[in-house]
């Protein structure tokens, strides 16, 4: 990316703008996206949780609260336990999709690359 800013995208010699974001900024992104969307899908997760806490009457959130209500720890536990699965299934599948979409990085289990 450094010798694309110093010498410009006309120094690729394959096309224009369009091509050089098509085939060097995107991919050079794509990590990066897969990130974001790995974060947001929990957040999107939590935020319709916290949703249905304040103002749903069906949904995890508000059978969350119903069993607080009713001293019903093992049916709250049994919830979260439900969404810790859900939460766990979407962040497979974005890292699959990752591992199709970004095939030329490899993970490391440490989170190192």
């Amino acid at each position: 990316m450094r010798w694309i800013r110093r010498n410009g995208p006309s120094d690729l010699r394959c096309g224009g703008r369009w091509q050089v974001f098509r085939r060097v900024k995107v991919p050079n992104a794509l990590p990066y996206i897969f990130s974001g969307l790995k974060t947001d899908m929990l957040l999107a997760l939590v935020g319709a949780i916290v949703g249905e806490f304040i103002g749903a009457k069906t949904g995890l959130g508000a059978r969350i609260l119903l069993y607080n209500y009713q001293f019903n720890i093992a049916g709250s536990y049994a919830v979260i336990i439900v969404l810790a699965v859900m939460g766990l299934i979407l962040t497979g599948l974005i890292a699959f999709a990752q591992s199709r979409v970004v095939f030329w990085t490899r993970h490391r289990s440490d989170g190192v690359k």
